[in-house]
């Protein structure tokens, strides 16, 4: 068989199933309603927790055979609101390449194939590592070793065509892991930071200055966090969610975020590896972005 044709049947298969899981998730109020990716090693899920339902939470896509055979990750929201999500192959310098899947609306996943558009060859074993949207043309990103490790670069990437072009004028340390990026419908953009001195901090990015500001320590139980959290996302709310073990149950689960104390407060267990909301956004216009 084909891998064309296995891909074909594969999503079938999604596209069947999907449509069977989805048809009560359509009913979740706009806004309420948090998605994440869990990737095991023979499928990809996609599920969805109902933020108003006590943490009800659904399975509404199981890719069971992946048709890109690579690393999904760094799942985000796009301007429409289609969720999206980085897929790293690994390799050598010629077959080391990240590609961005966008999965579709929230509503029409279950029937829609993924968009797949190729993103040039990165520096040999660098990957995106986090990744936000700007506007129709642009995406916001950080690169660095694929393990996610420093020191980072904060890049933006073309949409039509993938490259990706480094923004200078942001000059990260090196000793700092920078990683969760997110943007809230307000248009402030947050990420964490965990530095060498410890404790895990929620930042903002200030765009036109070109840095990534520590703006309060997360912390849960009164006690700042030994390790970064697994993911950020914001409401339409503009509030903070944060995926995370904390106290290393191995179980994630969703806090949320105060934004001015850093306290986390526990919502409901859900067992994902990163999470996003599937809300529109304004654009930011190009004007914002500081110069390459």
């Amino acid at each position: 068989m084909s891998q064309t044709v296995a891909t074909r049947i594969a999503w079938l298969f999604v596209v069947m199933l999907a449509a069977v899981l989805f048809h009560s998730a359509s009913a979740q109020p706009r806004g309420s309603v948090v998605y994440g990716i869990l990737v095991l090693e023979d499928k990809l899920i996609v599920r969805s927790t109902d933020l108003t339902d006590q943490g009800f939470s659904q399975d509404l896509l199981v890719v069971v055979e992946r048709p890109w055979k690579e690393r999904p990750h760094a799942v985000f929201q796009t301007i429409e609101g289609k969720i999206a999500l980085i897929s790293t192959k690994l390799g050598n310098a010629v077959d080391n390449r990240d590609s961005l899947i966008t999965l579709g609306m929230a509503d029409q996943i279950a029937g829609t194939p993924p968009g797949i558009l190729s993103i040039p060859a990165l520096k040999a074993n660098y990957a995106i590592t986090s990744i936000v949207a700007i506007n129709e043309n642009k995406h916001l990103g950080l690169i660095a070793h694929f393990t996610d490790t420093p020191p980072y670069s904060v890049v933006t990437i073309n949409t039509k065509n993938g490259k990706v072009k480094v923004l200078k004028k942001f000059q990260l340390s090196a000793q700092t892991r920078f990683g969760n990026f997110t943007r809230c419908p307000n248009n402030d953009i947050y990420a964490t930071t965990l530095s060498p001195e410890g404790g895990v901090h929620l930042a903002n990015l200030k765009l036109k200055q070109g840095r990534i500001v520590d703006q309060v320590k997360l912390l849960f139980n009164s006690s700042g966090l030994r390790d970064d959290i697994h993911s950020l996302a914001c409401s339409q709310s503009n509030q903070l969610y944060a995926l995370a073990d904390p106290d290393y149950r191995g179980i994630n689960a969703l806090f949320e975020v105060d934004q001015g104390t850093g306290n986390m407060r526990f919502v409901s267990e859900f067992q994902v590896d990163e999470i996003t909301f599937s809300d529109p956004l304004t654009p930011i216009p190009d004007a914002e972005l500081p110069p390459n």
